[in-house]
């Protein structure tokens, strides 16, 4: 199989992206600062959530909830 550029450049972020996430075990000593990382970038996320509304307006949300319902009920 031939593989492309654009397949070469996602097999190695992705090798990254793996290391840089690997489990480390719970007997380590990196382990807590590690969950605080992470706990902190989650943070960030959410924060940076709240303070990026939604694209959609409310309105339309709620057509389109609407419509997910009817679809709900209508495969019930």
């Amino acid at each position: 199989m031939i593989r492309t550029s654009l397949q070469r450049i996602y097999s190695t972020t992705a090798r990254r992206a793996f290391s840089r996430s690997a489990a480390v075990s719970a007997e380590s000593k990196q382990t807590p600062e590690l969950a605080k990382k992470h706990a902190d970038k989650i943070r960030k996320e959410e924060q940076s959530k709240e303070q990026r509304p939604s694209p959609i307006p409310k309105e339309a949300q709620k057509k389109f909830d609407e419509m997910n319902k009817r679809a709900e009920q209508k495969k019930k």
